[in-house]
């Protein structure tokens, strides 16, 4: 390549700078969009990825629905496959911070190895510290920053509160309940602003906060994280990853069972001795309750007692109040009386005064005659007056004499009173020494007769010799007995206590004996052995009537006597053969005949005995008296001690303190009749004041009268003038007598009055106290009653609580009972709604990105083939000329070739560059919203570039080439002159001859021009339509995914919760079936219905799985209230009917069947039934299988469980939603709470980072649209400078001019933006068709106004453009049209 063709080609790049331009714009703007949106993706997963391999996010998350111990630790640590295991707590909790009250938290122990190192290396789920510090000690906490709408809450150096009143059984949770924010974290299990429900308050998890290990007070793990070996090099997110953590969790399912079985054991074992020691401690407590109320109803009957007392007391103080009030009465009625007396004396005074001064005035004249007389009168009267006052203070010191003497005589009384009490007790004394005495005189006796009554029995012949002990010891004997025995009895214990002490029979005896043995040989043995003495024996044989009289009279001889003749006088009466015995009988009581002095002595002795044993008695009596005596003062005393209080020595000390007390008495008694001598004496001489008293009043009186008679005689002696002025003075002194004792009257009715009015007030004061009294009786019947109530409410409080307790250990057993074999729950990522909501996300993306940028890059390939092929077709004149020159046919095409070369690659760099490192960033910005990494890697692409770069410099390249080839394959002379115009001809609508003749001119060449050149209408045409289609696609797609929740929420949901229940019976009673159909009616619930749910994986014949949920709700009639089911196309309703079953479109679409079809479904548990699609209906969110309960049954041969309740809500405001969730979700019958609003509120903003997306590309393609037309209309005017040229020559001015060429232009952008249109819709459904996900639909239809974006930004950016090349077509030379012919 010489130096002049390098210049030719610099030349060109300098003066095609628009072109250049244009080429560089479109080949940017195609490969930065190719290369940003495939790129996103994988730079999204490497940054996510990087960062939680950094973190150690889990692979393997256990829960166990019995909890987990260090054994299934240790279990875990041991299957093969597994790298690390760490066990963690958590809860979930209602809290207060600074920011809110009663807010939902998660709390997590913190993340830590084995050492406590929160970042070693092999911790999983680690935390990154973001700002703060670790918590080092108890009550510390770290928060989680958070993502998107979640980054902002609490800060370092809050509070968290964590209230027990909001949160049940927290001790077996926490225990620390007040922490400290030391710092702020990032957590890789919470990377995205999406929760897992939680399980308090409305559910929805506000702040997360970590706590250490040791403030948890659970008894076991609430859940293990396992890390896989060899699984953090692979990517998570693909096929590898998945197999290599399926492995591991097979192995982990395979020890579930066995771990769980062990865990049961553990724990029923544990409740078991809980149960057993909680019913110990509930006897415990009902025995603890019974004495304490039993101990309260005492009180409370004390209470009523003292309270009826004090009534009474009340009732006594009021009877003395109305006997005063009745007392006051009658002394305010005497007042009332002597107050009418005082008024009438005092009227009668007023009349007697007036009467003196009119008197008195006609004696003033003569007052001096008087003078004399009158003073002499002054003087007796003063002397009178002396008189008086002597008398009052005689008659006061009497008065109190009086006084003296009665306090004399008060303690001369009480003197008297002591005198008399020490007398009375001196005169006890004596008694009590007097009976002593007795007693000692008694006992004297008592001896004496011991003796003599001893020395008879020694005397008295009967072979015994007795001492006054051995008689003694008998006579105590016979008085302990109480009954003094009869005189045979006494005999008998005589006869036997004198063989006692003599060892064998007495002569008594003796002779008894042989009676006896006579009397047995006469067979009268059975008479003769019952008596017990001698005497008996014999007197046997008599009457007893007989014996008694004889011993009456003393006659025992004589009947002694009698009873032998009798016996004598039987001798011939006795058969022969007993002669011999009854003499021997016969013998033997005349032997006894002797013995008579005996009995006689006997009876003595018994006499002696008795009066003996009635002096002991009488002696124990007395004995005993004194020990009772002394025991009523608090003294015990013994006998013995009794005995020595009437020995001798006693009596003295005891005569000898009555003497002294005697003594004392008399003296006593002396100074007592001295004292009443004294008292006679000062009464007397009282008596005698009195008297003299009462004298000296009468010389008083008769002074009094002397003075009156000396008055007399002075007036008798004087003139009448002396008569009338001694009665008026008389008067006038009658006047102020009367008007002095008015006054004292008057004052004494003011005392009067104020003794009546103190007395009032006393009663007042006695009233007020009643009062009192009554109020505090008052309050004391309300204490007592409130003693009562709460005595009655601690007896049901105290029995509600045994009730409870009772209930609960009940329960407690009935748990037990029921309780079943744990379960583990083994998850991997997919199961962390972080992970799986990115996952989803970044594949719609991806797929997005498969397919949209296709058709950008193919707009863009298509329009710089266009520009390419354009302007060599413009420098036909150079190529020929070059060629004419010599110049070969590849280094002509190198010029374009380069060219082209040189702008699509300037292009492509920078578009890659912009497609590398900011279509990611701005696409994560969007994203930002959702997920939190520290570092967002943008690195360059290799496969990216080659893919986009390469392949549109590719199609430039051969673009220029063909193009090139086509033109070089012509003959010098033939490029160097200009292509042959088109021909012209007529055009259709020249055939409508009404409309082609009212057109002006310059419409009729425009319209001419369009048809003429049809490769640069086709290829305007083209060009618009793409950009138009892809702003409609972009728009469209904004529609669709928009439309996923205005459709499904708004239209076809019309109910507002579904409630999930944990056994199906509380959906038909029960506090969960209170609250949701009206039981507990607080207005918040307008309707509910029951359903049943179930959420099953099923696998299609060609391999692959479908996810879908069963829908069956219990009425089928009603169920339309609850979920409109209709046809999207036809908006026909497919109402759910009793047979057959209606299928969600996306489901419907994806198993390929249609209305009228069967339908195989499983129902979750391997059951398998076919049905009839009855129906297909418009579903945007998950898949969906309405069915009857009927069609169920029938089906699969059993009902379904109704687990779940749909409510609509009268109130759906977010307050009503929180205060619905907060009541259900206390209760432990609720599973789980969905609300309509939240899902919705979830699904938008999950597509608010795609609308991100969204907006890019249409922003994309609008800058697209606007190069293209840009492009396209630069050609145009390049193509048609010669032209324009001519028209200026002919005389056009500027403005027709740019009327001229921008009319066609604006009809070029019209016709391909109405293609762009229909291109649109078939572009938007194979985009949408394409990037759907199999759980969701995207909406099908374009909004109207979408279209109206599209077509207006299509007309703005050709408007925008026509007003850019103006200033060029004034630019325009006319010189060129006579450059060269064309």
């Amino acid at each position: 390549m010489n130096k002049t063709y390098r210049k030719n080609i610099v030349r060109t790049l300098a003066s095609s700078r628009g072109r250049f331009l244009a080429i560089f714009s479109i080949v940017a703007l195609g490969v930065g969009f190719l290369a940003g949106l495939v790129s996103t993706t994988p730079d999204m997963r490497q940054s996510v990825e990087t960062y939680l391999d950094g973190a150690g996010l889990y692979d393997i998350r256990i829960i166990g629905t019995l909890g987990l111990t260090q054994d299934d630790v240790q279990a875990l640590q041991a299957v093969e496959g597994v790298r690390a295991v760490q066990p963690a707590y958590s809860a979930d909790l209602l809290v207060d911070t600074p920011a809110a009250d009663s807010a939902v938290a998660r709390v997590h122990s913190l993340p830590a190895g084995e050492d406590g190192d929160p970042e070693g290396a092999e911790v999983i789920n680690s935390l990154q510290l973001e700002s703060g510090r670790w918590p080092e000690t108890s009550g510390e906490c770290v928060v989680e920053a958070g993502a998107g709408d979640l980054a902002k809450g609490l800060a370092v150096g809050d509070v968290i509160e964590v209230p027990a009143a909001d949160n049940e059984d927290l001790s077996d949770k926490l225990a620390v309940t007040r922490f400290t924010v030391v710092g702020t974290v990032h957590d890789s299990t919470y990377f995205s602003f999406e929760r897992e429900p939680a399980s308090v308050g409305s559910g929805a998890v506000e702040t997360i906060f970590y706590i250490l290990p040791e403030d948890f007070s659970y008894e076991s793990y609430t859940e293990i994280y396992l890390s896989v070996a060899g699984a953090r090099e692979l990517d998570s997110l693909g096929d590898r990853y998945d197999q290599t953590v399926a492995a591991v969790t097979d192995a982990v399912d395979g020890i579930a069972g066995a771990r769980s079985q062990a865990r049961y054991e553990e724990l029923t074992s544990e409740a078991r001795q809980e149960i057993d020691d909680a019913w110990a401690e509930y006897y415990d407590a009902e025995d603890e309750a019974r004495t304490e109320l039993a101990d309260a109803a005492q009180e409370l009957a004390d209470g009523r007692e003292a309270l009826a007392d004090g009534e009474q007391e009340i009732a006594d103080g009021e009877q003395e109040y109305q006997d005063g009030l009745a007392e006051l009465a009658d002394y305010q009625q005497q007042l009332a009386d002597g107050e009418a007396a005082l008024n009438a004396g005092e009227a009668e005074l007023v009349q007697g005064q007036a009467e003196w001064e009119e008197g008195w005035q006609q004696i003033l004249d003569g007052e001096g005659q008087l003078a004399a007389g009158k003073e002499k009168l002054d003087q007796a009267q003063a002397q009178y007056d002396a008189g008086v006052a002597a008398y009052e203070e005689a008659l006061a010191r009497i008065e109190s004499g009086e006084a003296e003497l009665e306090a004399g005589r008060a303690v001369l009384e009480e003197s008297q009173q002591q005198y008399e009490e020490g007398l009375a007790q001196w005169q006890q004394g004596k008694e009590q020494l007097d009976q002593l005495r007795q007693l000692q005189q008694g006992e004297a006796a008592y001896q004496a007769g011991i003796s003599q009554l001893a020395q008879r029995i020694n005397e008295a012949g009967l072979g015994v010799s007795v001492t006054e002990d051995q008689l003694a010891d008998l006579i105590q004997q016979l008085a302990d007995r109480g009954e003094f025995p009869t005189q045979e009895e006494l005999l008998q214990i005589i006869l036997d206590w004198l063989g006692g002490i003599s060892g064998g029979q007495t002569g008594a005896e003796a002779a008894v004996a042989r009676v006896m043995q006579a009397a047995d040989q006469l067979e009268l043995a059975s008479a003769a052995r019952q008596p017990a003495s001698p005497e008996t024996a014999a007197l046997s044989l008599v009457p007893a009537e007989q014996l008694q009289q004889a011993q009456a009279e003393g006659s025992a001889s004589e009947l002694w006597g009698q009873i032998l003749k009798e016996l004598e006088g039987l001798k011939d009466q006795v058969p022969e053969d007993l002669q011999e015995e009854y003499q021997a009988l016969l013998d033997a009581l005349n032997d006894l005949e002797n013995q008579t002095e005996l009995t006689d002595r006997l009876q003595q002795l018994y006499e002696g005995i008795r009066q003996l044993v009635e002096a002991r008695q009488q002696l124990d009596a007395g004995i005993q008296a004194i020990i009772d005596a002394y025991a009523q003062m608090g003294q015990d005393l013994t006998e013995e001690q009794a005995r020595e209080l009437f020995s001798e020595e006693s009596l003295t000390a005891l005569q000898t303190r009555l003497d002294a007390a005697e003594q004392e008495l008399n003296d006593g008694k002396a100074q007592l009749d001295a004292g009443w001598a004294e008292y006679e004496a000062g009464a007397a001489e009282l008596a005698e004041g009195q008297r003299l008293l009462e004298e000296n009043a009468g010389v008083l009186e008769s002074a009094r009268a002397q003075l009156q008679a000396s008055w007399d005689q002075y007036e008798e002696q004087g003139t009448a003038f002396y008569d009338g002025r001694n009665q008026l003075l008389s008067a006038k002194k009658t006047l102020d007598d009367g008007w002095a004792v008015l006054a004292d009257k008057k004052l004494e009715l003011q005392d009067a009055k104020q003794q009546i009015a103190d007395a009032q007030a006393t009663l007042d004061d006695a009233r007020a106290e009643l009062e009192d009294a009554r109020q505090t009786i008052a309050e004391k019947t309300r204490e007592l009653r409130d003693g009562e109530i709460e005595y009655e409410d601690a007896k049901a409080e105290a029995e509600q609580e045994l009730a409870d307790a009772r209930a609960e250990i009940e329960d407690a057993e009935t748990q037990l009972a029921d309780m079943e074999t744990g379960e583990w729950y083994v998850w991997d990522r997919s199961r962390n709604v972080s992970f799986a909501s990115f996952d989803s996300n970044s594949t719609k993306l991806a797929a997005l990105a498969k397919v949209f940028p296709v058709f950008f890059f193919l707009v863009a390939a298509l329009v710089v083939s266009t520009t390419m092929t354009r302007m060599v077709e413009e420098e036909r004149l150079q190529i020929g000329t070059m060629k004419a020159l010599g110049y070969t046919k590849n280094a002509i095409m190198q010029k374009y070739l380069l060219y082209a070369l040189t702008a699509a690659a300037a292009g492509a760099l920078f578009g890659l560059c912009v497609g590398f490192f900011v279509f990611p960033r701005v696409i994560w910005t969007a994203y930002q919203m959702m997920y939190w990494t520290p570092t967002f890697y943008t690195p360059w692409r290799w496969d990216i570039c080659v893919l986009s770069a390469g392949s549109l410099l590719l199609c430039t390249l051969a673009a220029t080439w063909s193009a090139c080839r086509a033109t070089l394959h012509e003959t010098p002379a033939a490029l160097m002159r200009p292509r042959a115009p088109k021909a012209g001809k007529r055009i259709l609508l020249e055939r409508v001859g009404f409309l082609w003749r009212r057109m002006p001119f310059t419409y009729k060449v425009t319209c001419r021009n369009l048809l003429r050149y049809k490769k640069r209408f086709w290829m305007t045409v083209i060009g618009v339509a793409g950009c138009t289609a892809l702003l409609v696609t972009g728009f469209g797609i904004s529609d669709s995914l928009n439309s996923i929740a205005t459709k499904q929420f708004g239209e076809i949901y019309n109910y507002d919760l579904l409630t999930a229940v944990t056994d199906p019976e509380y959906t038909q009673q029960g506090p969960v079936y209170d609250i949701l159909f009206g039981g507990e009616d607080d207005g918040a619930v307008d309707v509910s219905m029951t359903v049943y749910t179930k959420q099953v994986e099923q696998e299609l014949e060609d391999g692959g799985t479908l996810d879908f949920y069963f829908m069956i709700p219990q009425d089928v009639e009603g169920f339309g209230d609850f979920a409109d089911l209709h046809n999207r196309q036809t908006g026909q309703p497919t109402p759910l009917q009793q047979e057959g079953v209606v299928l969600t479109e996306k489901m419907a679409s994806t198993l390929g069947v249609q209305v009228g079809d069967t339908v195989t479904l499983d129902d979750g548990d391997g059951n398998l039934a076919t049905f009839q699609v009855s129906g297909i209906c418009e579903h945007y969110v998950y898949n969906y299988v309405y069915m009857s309960a009927a069609s169920y049954t029938e089906g699969f041969g059993a009902e379904p469980e109704w687990n779940a309740v749909m409510t609509r809500l009268t109130d759906d405001s977010e307050a009503a939603r929180s205060e619905l969730s907060a009541r259900l979700l206390e209760l432990d019958e609720v599973g789980s709470l969905s609300f309509t609003a939240d899902t919705e509120a979830m699904v938008l903003n999950m597509l608010e980072s795609i609308d991100a997306v969204v907006v890019l590309i249409i922003v994309c393609a609008a800058s697209l649209a606007f190069v293209v037309l840009y492009n396209l209309t630069n050609i145009n005017i390049a193509e048609r400078v010669k032209e324009i040229a001519t028209i200026k020559v002919l005389g056009f001015y500027d403005r027709e001019v740019d009327a001229y060429v921008n009319r066609e232009s604006v009809a070029l952008t019209l016709i391909g933006a109405l293609f762009g249109l229909a291109g649109g819709v078939a572009l938007h459904r194979f985009v949408i068709l394409t990037v759907e996900v199999d759980a969701v639909m995207f909406g099908r239809s374009i909004q109207p106004l979408s279209f109206v974006y599209a077509l207006a930004l299509t007309i703005l950016f050709s408007t925008v453009v026509n007003l850019v090349m103006g200033r060029r077509l004034k630019h325009i030379s006319m010189v060129e049209s006579m450059k060269a012919p064309e």
